[in-house]
């Protein structure tokens, strides 16, 4: 979230000053309008405020527990009374949190992430609310209606496994999505190089913050990356053919302490070869 909730930095006060796209939201991607990756605080205001629906939702990446990336409970809004759905009528007497259809959601990530939606959604309680769930482990792939994705492990969090990043494929067009992870470990990074890209989207929390990771290959931190990482692991994605100059390198995620605000940082990301997100921002690729 940028600026932070309680404070007047230089940058935080710039990005509250100026508003527009160095207002940023808790990070999250919506793909083809029935996928999306992460669940958070601010993702019904934002799909509000962009003018777009949840309803046609088929499929839910979790990456991780952070509640700045997964808010479970809010899937109780997909609930309707004993499975029958209501008609709309504003005078009729009982209550239900939806009055349309909506597609069965299956919610994929990691172990723990399945684990917590089972206790809030017991049984024929996911029934009620549209949704089925399962986990992957790092390696592991799911196909799922025209997508396909794949389970990177990302560095986050002190517990094992407790981070997924996402191949994501679908009509012979492949994503990667790496937030929330300080770099890979080998064997993600092999596993990685196995494809081609037609668009990344990375860690880019810490900025422009000097890493300990800075001084060997930066790709094996924990954590988060910083922008020094984030050029490695585009100069290193180039080397091995997974991508090309051209290709769609975004940075997301950032933290208001070490990046810049959105007017002062996008045209440095964009002389590297690289591209800023912001809240709202659209792509096809």
């Amino acid at each position: 979230m940028y600026p932070s909730l309680f404070c007047d930095c230089p940058n935080c006060l710039a990005a509250r000053t100026a508003g527009g796209k160095n207002i940023r939201g808790n990070s999250s991607v919506m793909i083809d309008g029935d996928l999306l990756i992460d669940l958070n605080p601010a993702a019904f205001l934002r799909a509000n405020l962009l003018g777009i629906s949840l309803t046609g939702l088929r499929l839910l990446l979790v990456t991780h527990t952070h509640p700045d990336h997964f808010i479970p409970s809010l899937l109780k809004w997909r609930r309707v009374p004993a499975g029958q759905l209501p008609p709309f009528d504003p005078e009729i007497t009982s209550w239900s949190a939806r009055y349309t259809p909506v597609r069965q959601l299956t919610v994929i990530g990691t172990a723990e992430a399945e684990e917590i939606l089972r206790q809030q959604f017991p049984e024929q309680t996911a029934e009620d609310h549209a949704m089925t769930f399962r986990s992957l482990l790092p390696g592991e792939s799911a196909a799922e209606g025209p997508y396909r994705v794949t389970a990177v492990r990302a560095n986050h969090g002190k517990r094992e496994n407790f981070a997924n990043c996402y191949i994501i494929e679908k009509d012979g067009r492949r994503l990667l999505y790496a937030l929330d992870t300080g770099g890979f470990q080998p064997d993600m990074l092999r596993l990685i190089g196995a494809y081609r890209y037609d668009c990344v989207i990375a860690d880019g929390t810490f900025g422009k913050k000097r890493l300990k990771t800075d001084d060997d290959d930066g790709l094996n931190g924990t954590g988060h990356m910083g922008l020094r990482a984030d050029i490695r692991l585009r100069s290193l994605l180039l080397d091995q053919g997974c991508i090309g100059a051209d290709t769609p390198f975004v940075l997301s995620h950032l933290c208001p302490h070490f990046a810049p605000p959105h007017d002062a940082y996008a045209d440095e990301v964009k002389a590297l070869g690289m591209l800023l997100a912001w809240d709202g921002m659209r792509m096809t690729v």
